[in-house]
């Protein structure tokens, strides 16, 4: 249901004037970034204890602040809904950064 609810903000931003790209690649961080920690914790990691920037709170605030800031301001959906994804992503993506580290270290003891 969250991967549902993550694709429906970026579809709502896409229809509302992004740029499709920045919604493939904001899905594409944030599957990672899920996908990554799911696979943590399917491999033995009860708890990979790290909670990242990209997380899915972040991502719904952001989301509802652009699609709300979109209806405000009509005559600039494309430059909002552009923006709000290219966050989306940029934090998915660091997200997963911070995971990957917290994991290699696990690795390491």
């Amino acid at each position: 249901a969250d991967r549902i609810a993550d694709s429906a903000f970026i579809v709502a931003l896409v229809l509302a004037g992004a740029k499709g790209w920045w919604g493939g690649a904001a899905g594409v961080s944030m599957g990672l970034l899920e996908y990554t920690r799911a696979r943590a914790s399917a491999g033995g990691f009860r708890e990979v204890g790290v909670i990242t920037v990209g997380e899915r709170p972040t991502r719904i605030v952001a989301a509802t602040i652009g699609l709300g800031a979109c209806g405000l301001a009509p005559h600039s959906t494309r430059f909002i809904a552009t923006g709000t994804l290219v966050v989306i992503t940029v934090t998915s993506l660091i997200g997963l950064a911070q995971l990957a580290a917290v994991l290699a270290r696990r690795l390491d003891r």
